[in-house]
């Protein structure tokens, strides 16, 4: 199944937009700072008393942005672009 997935993405997905071009030239950083990030998210969202399939979605849905914007802004950094 993997195998056929990455074939279905190479051949009908593969086009670079402007999204994704910035998804692409961050997800390097998002992969190195992502651990903190999510455990962030993960704490604070221990008070709610919700499904967890449910808690995770909202988890996922907050997280996923979040980190884009942390990597951003972390390449805003200088000299940060040279190491991540």
């Amino acid at each position: 199944m993997a195998l056929g997935l990455i074939t279905l993405f190479r051949e009908r997905f593969n086009w670079s937009g402007r999204c994704s071009r910035f998804l692409q030239r961050h997800s390097y950083t998002v992969y190195v700072i992502q651990a903190p990030i999510i455990v962030f998210v993960a704490v604070a969202l221990t008070g709610l008393s919700l499904e967890h399939l449910l808690k995770f979605g909202l988890a996922a849905v907050i997280t996923v942005p979040l980190c884009f914007a942390a990597a951003y802004l972390v390449l805003k950094i200088p000299f940060a672009s040279r190491v991540l």
